[in-house]
């Protein structure tokens, strides 16, 4: 390392300008390579190592119209790989090959720039893709070395031989930034807010979520993701895991694969005596979807704290959606009940769609669903329900991730063959199982459970705790819950997702591994403790920074007096804010600039009346020599007086003497003239 800085640091102003340059770009392109195709990145690290061969070589860059053809192809590609070459996937992938072919052209000063430039839009594309507090420290590191790439651009151009140190450059760079940042601030916090800080170009991209359909295999592919899907901030008690279900959306149509929405509806909510209520906050992230998940059941209608668009909530089957797809992370406040009752006055025509089953799927499920009713014809929808969860109890089924494939008839081959599967496995057997019985049935996927952070006291529910459950409608008591897998896996409900299923595999925790801070390890719990803390550093983030909205911007301008502040308010307090900094930072820079010294004023004035009879300082001349040369051509009392003039000068301006030397020297100097 210090061999590689003192090569560094032995360059030319040219050498170093050119080598920054490559690492700048090197450090701004690489972090796209995760987002762009595998051939694009190939393309890319070619250019690139084609350009350190031709500068080894000290060859020129290849001929233009190669390049012409080259960046056409490049086109061609990423046109043929998109359908299009718009949009945030294909731009960035289209502008990183682009400015690789820039950077084989170098060749005049205007390339350069040309490529700086380039550089600097591309470290900001990082932000369509993620937004979060490691992305801007990337994004900033990025920057600052095209800042000090610039820099040092500038230097080489400016055509200064002397050398000029790094520790320079970054100084130059950090004091930059000193003087901007004011002004950064200001704009984020006052500048009107229209619309997202970061939005995608096209709007069609979302974060990996629920989808609006449930198939064997659907829920188990989502929880292999550790991604957060959403964060809650409970106002008063948690409830216990057992109680954490939260409602995304009721599925009631199966045709012997999948199981669909059927038409929303609204249903009414009960309240027993013994019913508690509980107040939080949800920062729900983007999914692309219309749905909101809420607890249990909803005490009032949820609320959108922050959204940068005019949002409307409708409520079906206790469930919430939006009216538009959801492509940003917003804030939701809700209330929910923990023991409510839903849809007691139901008749058996309203309940009919609950109780469709196609045909001619699972006859050996119907079967046994008929062999239970004629061996219990006495007990109640409840009884019946329980002895199926009983059957899962005592039966060897198993709770797995990856279960064998299942046949046409899929509730078949789960109940009576493979007897292996996961939340949607169980929810959808028994759901066909209840509707076989004559019992109203549908599935809820949601998710389950949530991890506490205890750094932000903020509950992170992730991907992985995505989860399918059942509903039956029971005499009395409405919809009630059952959740066939806590019969088989009650570790699952309990303690949560990741103390039932595997480790979630990928670099992180293959390093974890390695590194001997896998479950069960030692290491572990702080492991887990500082990914807490970096998520609790993501989180304030996301709520300050990238949740800072509208009405967040609305509320600061009450605060501050504003009644009802508009984008003119803003504006001309952005305007206002922006001429008070801009005075303060000239004031300090005109108090930090070198004061003139008043005594080389003095002796200016001297040496031009010592100019008018011919006798002119040469310019390797000091005060000594020039006095000496003086006094030998002056007469007296000429000589007299300027030998007083130069002692006087010379202890004042070498010997820090008094003001009164100053004033004393300023009225000889001013008496002093030169006889003819």
């Amino acid at each position: 390392m210090l061999k590689t800085w003192r090569l560094f640091e032995a360059l030319g102003a040219e050498g170093k300008a050119l080598t920054l340059l490559l690492l700048a770009f090197a450090c701004i392109a690489a972090p796209h390579f995760q987002h762009i195709p595998a051939w694009a990145t190939g393309l890319a690290i070619a250019a690139f190592c084609l350009k350190l061969w031709l500068i080894k070589r000290g060859a020129s860059a290849p001929n233009k119209w190669l390049l012409s053809a080259f960046a056409a192809l490049a086109g061609a590609a990423v046109l043929l790989e998109y359908k299009t070459i718009l949009g945030r996937d294909a731009g960035v992938t289209l502008l990183v090959i682009l400015s690789c072919i820039k950077l084989l052209e170098l060749r005049a000063r205007r390339d350069v720039f040309v490529l700086l430039f380039l550089a600097f839009f591309l470290a900001l594309c990082q932000f369509f893709f993620s937004q979060e507090i490691g992305t801007a420290l990337l994004v900033f590191g990025g920057i600052t070395l095209l800042f000090i790439a610039l820099v040092a651009q500038q230097i080489s151009t400016d055509g200064a031989e002397a050398p000029v140190s790094l520790a320079l450059m970054v100084k130059l760079v950090l004091r930059m930034y000193m003087f901007a940042l004011p002004m950064a601030i200001a704009a984020f916090v006052l500048f009107p807010r229209f619309g997202p800080l970061w939005g995608s170009a096209d709007g069609t991209y979302g974060t990996t979520g629920m989808s609006d359909t449930m198939t064997p295999g659907s829920i188990s592919r989502l929880v292999e993701s550790n991604a957060i899907a959403f964060r809650v901030k409970f106002e008063d008690q948690i409830p216990p895991p057992a109680l954490r279900y939260w409602r995304v959306m009721v599925l009631g149509q199966y045709d012997g694969r999948t199981w669909r929405e059927r038409v929303k509806s609204a249903e009414t909510i009960s309240l027993p005596d013994n019913n508690q209520v509980v107040s939080y906050t949800i920062t729900l992230e983007s999914h692309a979807q219309t749905w909101l998940p809420i607890l249990d059941l909803p005490a009032t209608m949820p609320q959108l704290v922050s959204a940068t668009e005019n949002q409307q909530i409708r409520m079906a089957q206790g469930s919430f959606y939006l009216d538009r797809l959801l492509r940003e992370r917003i804030q939701i406040q809700g209330q929910s009940h923990l023991s409510a009752l839903l849809s007691l006055q139901e008749t058996r025509l309203s309940l009919q769609p609950w109780l469709e089953l196609p045909a001619p799927f699972n006859p050996r499920t119907l079967n046994f669903a008929l062999e239970l009713r004629q061996r219990y014809p006495n007990d109640s929808d409840a009884q019946l329900a329980q002895r199926i969860l009983q059957i899962f109890r005592d039966q060897p089924f198993r709770y797995t991730l990856t279960p064998p494939p299942l046949g046409p008839h899929s509730a078949d081959d789960f109940l009576f063959n493979t007897r292996a599967g996961f939340c949607e496995h169980y929810s959808s057997a028994f759901v066909i199982l209840m509707r076989a019985l004559d019992i109203p049935a549908r599935v809820v996927v949601g998710y389950q459970g949530g991890e506490m952070n205890r750094i932000d006291n903020y509950l992170e529910v992730r991907q992985r705790d995505a989860h399918a459950w059942s509903e039956i409608w029971l005499q009395g008591r409405g919809w009630v819950r059952v959740d066939p897998t806590a019969a088989v896996a009650p570790e699952r409900v309990e303690r949560g997702a990741n103390v039932a299923l595997p480790p979630v595999t990928g670099l992180a925790a293959g390093l974890g591994q390695l590194m001997g801070i896998a479950p069960g390890q030692p290491m572990f719990n702080i492991w887990r403790e500082l990914r807490q803390y970096r998520d609790a550093v993501n989180n304030a983030w996301n709520q300050w920074v990238i949740s800072y909205h509208r009405e967040g911007q609305s509320d600061l301008f009450k605060r501050i007096g504003f009644e009802e502040p508009n984008w003119r308010d803003m504006m001309l307090s952005l305007l206002a804010l922006v001429a008070a900094i801009s005075l303060t930072m000239a004031w300090v820079l005109f108090r930090r600039r070198e004061k003139p010294d008043p005594f080389l004023y003095l002796y200016s004035d001297f040496e031009h009346k010592l100019s008018r009879v011919g006798l002119i300082r040469e310019a390797h001349e000091g005060p000594e020599q020039f006095q000496r040369r003086v006094l030998k051509l002056l007469k007296e009392p000429d000589r007299q007086r300027a030998q007083h003039i130069f002692g006087a000068w010379i202890a004042a301006r070498y010997q820090n003497q008094s003001k009164m030397t100053y004033s004393q020297l300023k009225k000889w100097i001013s008496d002093f003239h030169i006889s003819s």
